[in-house]
């Protein structure tokens, strides 16, 4: 595999920030940064032992991104991503979350972008993700970097709501 660790700086108004991304292996550290970050239903839907089976098998891969604090000299999760390997080829965005107070700052298309770079590595063929259907702020977001639809599945969830699906080709 390719660079998993990359430095990236943006502005945002007159602010400058720098974050890093590099890959997770810890589930536990994972699932309490995703909950603390804001994704309230992650401990209802995974726990950290079966996370963790599925990094150490591979059949998961974690990206977080960490704003560096120059102050206090320490590295403050911003944003998680969780990808899924399928066979046939196919990566999903399992988890996908950015602090409240960060967003607007790139670091969510910066970690579409570094699983879908670990996705073409790997030569998958797509990435995928599922998104409740009223959540229109997460469509736009997602075709904005390149996703496009794929359909609409019926009571996918387990509240019986609906969910988009979306794709990008690698």
């Amino acid at each position: 595999m390719g660079n998993l660790s990359n430095e990236r700086n943006f502005t945002a108004g007159n602010s400058e920030f720098s974050y890093t991304i590099q890959v997770s292996k810890n589930a536990s550290q994972l699932i309490d940064q995703a909950d603390r970050l804001g994704l309230l239903d992650v401990k209802l839907w995974t726990t950290p032992e079966i996370m963790q089976e599925y990094i150490q098998s591979g059949k998961r891969i974690a990206f977080t991104a960490f704003e560096s604090d120059k102050e206090a000299s320490i590295e403050i999760p911003a944003g998680i991503i969780v990808g899924g390997t399928e066979e046939e080829g196919r990566l999903w965005i399992e988890l996908l979350v950015v602090d409240i107070r960060k967003r607007r700052r790139g670091i969510a298309s910066a970690l579409v972008n570094k699983l879908v770079e670990y996705g073409q590595e790997n030569q998958l063929r797509a990435i995928f993700v599922d998104i409740d259907d009223d959540n229109e702020v997460a469509a736009e977001f997602y075709k904005a970097v390149n996703f496009k639809d794929a359909g609409i599945i019926s009571e996918y969830y387990w509240d019986s709501s609906d969910a988009i699906i979306l794709f990008r080709r690698l």
